[in-house]
């Protein structure tokens, strides 16, 4: 699994932008896939939006 994620390159995404694992999209977090995220909270049964847009991750890193 670990070798078809590091393979992926603009992968479509079930939820939101593409995506690539390669661990240079951010290179302070290698684990993210896309360098857009949104946050999420799980209330103990559904996952609630916490963030009204994507963050761009990097941004915050830099």
């Amino acid at each position: 699994m670990t070798e078809a994620l590091r393979a992926s390159e603009a992968t479509p995404s079930f939820n939101g932008h593409p995506y690539t694992c390669d661990g240079q999209q951010i290179p302070d977090l290698p684990a993210l896939c896309a360098p857009q995220q949104i946050l999420m909270r799980y209330d103990g049964t559904d996952l609630v939006q916490e963030t009204e847009a994507w963050i761009d991750v990097p941004a915050y890193l830099g």
